[in-house]
């Protein structure tokens, strides 16, 4: 009888041991699955100032960010990027302060991409001089558009959609804001990161590897 006891206080004892250990797996994974840091509302008005200073920043320092390649001896078409003028758009970028390393290493990366898709030949046509690229959307990679709805779109600038992606990262999308028509029918996805007590772009979708 003392035995039957014992082993029946034993195969409660395992069950109630597996329980726990379930339990805390499952503990485990929700801290692994839910991110622990959150941002306040202050980070959120932040955010959002950042985001309309990058397009007032980017009208007032307009540039070829992919269209920038080396010519052929012809001179009809290009078959490379030239990297001469990376190292400006990079230093551009890099001295306005609101991009992070991530977001500069991010674009090498895609230019990296092309510049061998272009000598391997693996475009449906030649990168033509005067043309449109045979990468890209035929848009603006910092909006998706090929117009804007005024002078001064960035202070209507609506912020949607914001999800702590990482630790002190934030994903989220932008349209022209409420009074605008146009934003039905538009989200602007970009990714954001706090380093060093400030808000930095580590991704817009524009110059994401996919459409290249």
């Amino acid at each position: 009888m003392k035995n039957k006891i014992l082993i029946i206080v034993s195969i409660i004892l395992l069950v109630s041991c597996k329980v726990d250990i379930q339990k805390k797996k499952a503990i485990v994974g929700n801290k692994q699955e839910n991110v622990s840091y959150s941002i306040t509302k202050n980070d959120s008005l932040l955010i959002e100032k950042l985001v309309r200073k990058v397009y007032e920043w980017n009208e007032k320092n307009t540039t070829y960010y992919f269209n920038i390649g080396v010519k052929d001896q012809k001179g009809e078409k290009y078959i490379g990027i030239d990297w001469n003028i990376y190292k400006k758009n990079k230093k551009l970028l890099k001295n306005s302060g609101l991009f992070s390393d991530i977001f500069i290493d991010s674009y090498r990366k895609t230019l990296e991409q092309i510049d061998k898709k272009v000598k391997n030949k693996e475009y449906e046509y030649d990168w033509l001089i005067g043309e449109y690229p045979p990468f890209g959307t035929d848009t603006n990679e910092w909006c998706h558009c090929q117009d804007v709805p005024n002078n001064h779109y960035w202070n209507n600038i609506e912020i949607k959609d914001i999800k702590v992606t990482g630790d002190k990262t934030v994903s989220l999308t932008w349209n022209w804001g409420k009074s605008n028509n146009w934003s039905s029918v538009f989200n602007y996805p970009i990714k954001v990161k706090k380093e060093d007590n400030t808000w930095k772009v580590t991704y817009l979708d524009g110059f994401d590897k996919k459409y290249y």
